[in-house]
């Protein structure tokens, strides 16, 4: 059963006054910590994308003997869809600002449009906006250099930058970092990693006790992110990601339909044609 504004506690807060509940401030503080600090993480910026370049080297002229394939471009336009379930810590937060959460669904649910463009091989350029349960909106940039690329293994670092937001109830806003292997088998890709995510996030109330200051965060190491994920290729021109994020008792699930061109800018090319005419 979904209740208005469900995780944006603090517009419930009236309830504290009518019914007297008692907290202190540091449980209040604690409580916010953590569900601020989940709200940061899952509203943050996924591309679901592999280690492997959005532009991979494709096969180069023939009769030609070269040490690199000439550099080349392309993009991928997506929708995904994520599920991220409550942990036991984030409901007892919830919990302990007397909100009942029997009421809670299953998961938060999260939508998002991509814009993912491949660089020259090497470097990928990401735009998302996040569509969320309860009026949560959010945008984001992220930035994927290759470091490593042998025949179908790639190693890849990536940086992201998200703000997400409710008007008049929070903002937050992460920096994340994560690095992540990918085996490029064509048509299919998996691709495995590791993120680290520190931020910010700011709540409102109207209520003088109730009223938090800007909460700021580094993850720990016992706090990393990690992923796995697969990018199948259905057709020439379309891909299917599917990606499990795992952090401490938190699972996220989610799932990308994409369509892909070896161009900057989408072309009239037989978009379903068979996956097989991909080029290595």
């Amino acid at each position: 059963m979904q209740t208005a504004r469900l995780f944006i506690f603090f517009t419930l807060s009236i309830l504290f006054v009518e019914t007297g509940l008692c907290i202190t401030k540091e449980e209040s503080i604690t409580a916010a910590t953590t569900i601020g600090k989940w709200l940061t993480k899952v509203t943050g910026h996924y591309d679901f994308l592999s280690a492997t370049p959005v532009a991979v080297k494709r096969a180069g002229k023939k009769f030609f003997i070269q040490k690199r394939p000439a550099k080349q471009f392309a993009s991928d336009y997506g929708y995904s869809y994520m599920q991220s379930a409550f942990s036991s810590d984030v409901l007892s937060a919830y919990a302990t600002l007397n909100q009942d959460t029997s009421l809670f669904p299953k998961a938060l649910q999260l939508n998002r449009f991509h814009l993912n463009f491949g660089m020259e091989n090497s470097y990928d350029l990401t735009f998302s906006y996040t569509m969320a349960s309860d009026g949560i909106r959010g945008y984001a940039l992220g930035f994927k250099r290759q470091l490593i690329r042998l025949q179908v293994f790639s190693f890849a670092y990536r940086t992201q930058l998200s703000k997400a937001e409710v008007e008049n109830y929070f903002t937050s806003y992460s920096f994340t970092n994560d690095l992540s292997i990918g085996f490029y088998f064509r048509i299919i890709d998996i691709f495995v990693g590791v993120k680290h995510t520190m931020g910010s996030i700011n709540f409102a109330s109207d209520i003088e006790a109730l009223k938090i200051p800007r909460i700021d965060f580094i993850s720990d190491l016992h706090e990393l992110e990690y992923f796995y994920g697969i990018v199948i290729a259905t057709s020439l021109n379309t891909r299917l990601t599917l990606q499990l994020n795992d952090f401490q008792t938190e699972k996220t699930i989610s799932g990308k339909f994409s369509l892909h061109f070896n161009s900057l800018l989408p072309t009239m090319n037989n978009w379903f044609k068979d996956a097989r005419y991909i080029k290595f």
